[in-house]
C-alpha cells in the first residue's frame, strides 16, 4: 500500500494565500484551503473547519474542545481519511501555529497510512519588517483563530519561520524585509520564491521531522543564523555564564521592546537554577515564561536579537544585557522570592 503524503502551507494573509494556491499550480482536487467559522450562538461545539478545493469541492466538520488547534488537527484527519491522490498541499487557516500542531499530525497521520512531508510558511517581504518588529494585532489582518486572538502578526510569523522545512518568500530576497527573514531563517531550513522556483520539485522527498523543527525553536536550543547586512540587518548572539537580575531584567525587557526587534532565547535566575525561563521579544512586546528544566550545572543565558539599525542601536542593546546580568554577589546572595511567580510559576519549596 503506498503512503501519500501531505505538505502544509501556513500564511498570515488571506489574500497572500490565495494567490499561492494559484501559483504553485498543483493537481486542483488536490490542493485544499482550510478557514474556521466561529459559532456565535451557544453551540455545543466551537466553530466549523471549512476545506475546500479549486475545483469547488467542500469539506465541513465541528471543531469540538477547548483547544481549536487540537480540533483543526482532529478534523484534518477527518478530512484526509478519504484522501486519494499521492500529494495533498494543505492551505492551514490562518493564525496557526506549526509547532503547536505538526508533531501531533506527524504522528496521527500515521494510522491513515499519510505521511507529513513539507512544512512551509509563506510571508511577503513588502511587508516582512512591519509585521515582524512592530505590534500589528492579528485582527487587523483577518489572521486570528478566535474572535478574541490577541496575538500579533510578529508572534505567528516568527514561530512559524523557525519551525519550517521551506519559507516561501513572495516579494524579493535583495530587500529589507528579505534580508529580515533571511535572519530568522536556519541553516537547515529552504527558502524559495513561489512565483519564481518549483516548489513541487523541492517539497519532492522532504520528510518533516518534528523533533529537529521543534529543537530549532526550543529557547535553550535556538542557535543565531545571521545572513547579508546591505539593509542593515544585524544579528546579536549574547550570551553568558551569569544569571539575569529579577528585578534588571524588566529594564532590559524595556529597552528591546523599544528598539523594534525580535528577540529569542533563554536565562536563568539564581532563586531558580533549575527553570529554563523562555524570552521572547516580539512585535515591541516581551515575554518570559517557563520552558521546562534543565540541570543547574547547565544554566546559561543566551539571547539571540535580529533588528535593522545603525551600531548605536546594537551598543545599547548590548550595554542593556550587560547592566540586565547578576553580579556575583548577588547571585550568591539572592533572595528565595524573587517576584516573578507570575510568569515563571510557582517555585518548589527544597526540603
Amino acid at each position: 500500500m503506498n503512503t501519500h503524503t501531505l505538505h502544509v502551507i501556513s500564511c498570515t494573509d488571506p489574500l497572500l494565500t490565495d494567490v499561492l494556491g494559484l501559483a504553485l499550480n498543483t493537481d486542483p482536487s488536490a490542493t485544499w484551503h482550510a478557514r474556521i467559522e466561529i459559532n456565535d450562538d451557544e453551540a455545543d461545539h466551537i466553530g466549523i473547519l471549512s476545506i475546500t478545493s479549486a475545483t469547488g469541492d467542500r469539506f465541513t466538520t465541528n471543531l469540538n474542545g477547548s483547544c481549536i488547534t487540537c480540533a483543526v488537527r482532529a478534523g484534518m484527519i477527518e478530512f484526509l481519511e478519504g484522501a486519494t491522490s499521492n500529494d495533498h498541499y494543505f492551505f492551514l487557516p490562518a493564525g496557526i501555529e506549526l509547532a503547536h500542531l505538526c508533531p501531533g499530525l506527524a504522528n496521527e497521520l500515521h494510522a491513515i497510512n499519510m505521511q507529513l512531508g513539507t512544512v512551509m510558511h509563506a510571508i511577503d517581504s513588502t511587508n516582512a519588517t512591519t509585521e515582524l518588529l512592530t505590534h500589528i494585532p492579528v485582527a487587523e489582518h483577518e489572521a486570528g483563530l478566535t474572535p478574541d486572538d490577541e496575538r500579533c502578526l510578529a508572534e505567528i510569523h516568527a514561530l512559524n519561520l523557525g519551525y519550517a522545512d521551506l519559507i516561501l518568500l513572495t516579494g524579493g530576497h535583495d530587500t529589507q524585509g528579505g534580508e529580515l527573514v533571511e535572519h530568522l531563517r536556519a541553516h537547515d531550513t529552504l527558502m524559495a520564491d513561489p512565483f519564481e522556483d518549483n516548489i513541487l520539485a523541492i517539497t519532492q522527498g522532504i520528510t518533516h521531522d518534528p523533533h529537529a523543527a521543534l529543537e530549532r525553536i526550543h529557547p535553550a536550543t535556538v542557535q543565531a543564523w545571521g545572513g547579508p547586512d546591505g539593509h542593515g540587518t544585524w544579528t546579536l548572539d549574547l550570551t553568558s555564564e551569569r544569571a539575569f537580575h529579577p528585578e534588571r531584567l524588566f529594564d532590559f525587557a524595556e529597552s528591546l521592546g523599544s528598539h523594534g526587534v525580535c528577540a529569542r532565547g533563554c536565562f536563568w535566575l539564581a532563586s531558580r537554577p533549575s527553570t529554563i525561563c523562555s524570552w521572547d521579544a516580539l512585535g515591541g512586546q516581551v515575554a518570559i515564561s517557563s520552558a521546562g528544566e534543565w540541570d543547574a550545572s547547565e544554566a546559561h543565558t543566551h539571547i539571540i536579537i535580529v533588528g535593522i539599525g545603525d551600531s548605536s542601536v546594537t551598543d545599547a542593546i548590548e550595554a542593556g544585557f550587560m547592566s540586565a546580568l547578576a553580579t556575583q554577589e548577588e547571585m550568591l546572595f539572592s533572595e528565595v522570592e524573587d517576584g516573578l511567580d507570575q510568569w515563571l510559576g510557582s517555585q518548589t519549596p527544597n526540603y
